[in-house]
C-alpha cells in the first residue's frame, strides 16, 4: 500500500486530483489574462511524501541540478505550506525581456542582476498566488501569502524539508505535494512549480474533500 492510499481512499484521491486539475486549469486562465500571454501548465502530479523526502521530490525530475533560480513563497491559512518556482538561472534575462519594459537608463541605474531578480520574484508571486489560491478556493478555504524570496542554488544542496514543518523529529510527518511544468506559449521558456502543504494542512484537505463528497453523495 502506498503512502497515498494510507491517507486518502479511492474516492477522496480521485476528488483531490480533480480539484488540483481544476484549480491549476483556472490558474492558467488567470495567468494568461494577467500576463497577456498564454501560459500552459501540465497536468499536476500529486504525491504524499514524508517531510524528509521533499528535497528529492523537487530535484528528482530535473537532470541538471546546477544554476537554478528558486522563488520560495510561504502561504498560510486553512491551506498552508510553501511553493517553489524553479527556473534555469539563464532564463531570468529572457523573462525580463518578455515581461518587463526596462529601458537602458533603468538597467544602468539598478543593474541587470537586480532587475532580473525583481522580474523573477514578481512572476513567481503571480504564478504561485494563482495556483495556490485557486486550489484553496475550490476547497472553500482561505489563504494569504508571505513575501516571496529568491534563491540562486544548485538543487542538490537546496534542502526545503527543514522549513516545511519546523518541529524537531518531523522528517516522518506526511505532506501532500503537487508539481507541474509551466511554459509560456511562443517563447522558449519553461520552469517547474512545486506546492507542498504543511503537515497540519493535510487533515484540513482531507476533511474538505470528505465534506464535498458528502454534499454530493
Amino acid at each position: 500500500m502506498s503512502q497515498m492510499d494510507t491517507v486518502f481512499n479511492e474516492f477522496e484521491l480521485d476528488a483531490l486530483k480533480e480539484f488540483i486539475n481544476i484549480g491549476f486549469g483556472r490558474a492558467a486562465g488567470e495567468l494568461s489574462e494577467i500576463m497577456n500571454l498564454h501560459v500552459m501548465l501540465n497536468v499536476p502530479d500529486v504525491a504524499i511524501l514524508r517531510a524528509g523526502e521533499v528535497g528529492s521530490f523537487i530535484g528528482g525530475d530535473i537532470k541538471d541540478h546546477k544554476d537554478y533560480s528558486i522563488v520560495e513563497q510561504f502561504f498560510i491559512g486553512n491551506f498552508k505550506g510553501v511553493s517553489f518556482l524553479v527556473l534555469p538561472f539563464n532564463e531570468g534575462k529572457r523573462l525580463m525581456n518578455i515581461f518587463s519594459e526596462y529601458d537602458d537608463s533603468m538597467i544602468e541605474s539598478y543593474g541587470l542582476d537586480v532587475l532580473q531578480q525583481e522580474t523573477l520574484i514578481e512572476i513567481g508571486n503571480i504564478i504561485i498566488g494563482a495556483c495556490v489560491g485557486s486550489f484553496a478556493e475550490l476547497l472553500k478555504g482561505s489563504v494569504s501569502y508571505l513575501p516571496p524570496k529568491l534563491f540562486k542554488s544548485d538543487l542538490a544542496s537546496f534542502v526545503p524539508e527543514k522549513i516545511i514543518s519546523g518541529d524537531e523529529g518531523s522528517e516522518n510527518q506526511l505532506l501532500v505535494s503537487f508539481k507541474t511544468i509551466f511554459r509560456f506559449e511562443d517563447h522558449d521558456v519553461m520552469g517547474y512549480l512545486f506546492m507542498v502543504s504543511h503537515s497540519d494542512a493535510l487533515e484540513w484537505i482531507r476533511k474538505s474533500i470528505r465534506n464535498f463528497l458528502d454534499d454530493y453523495s
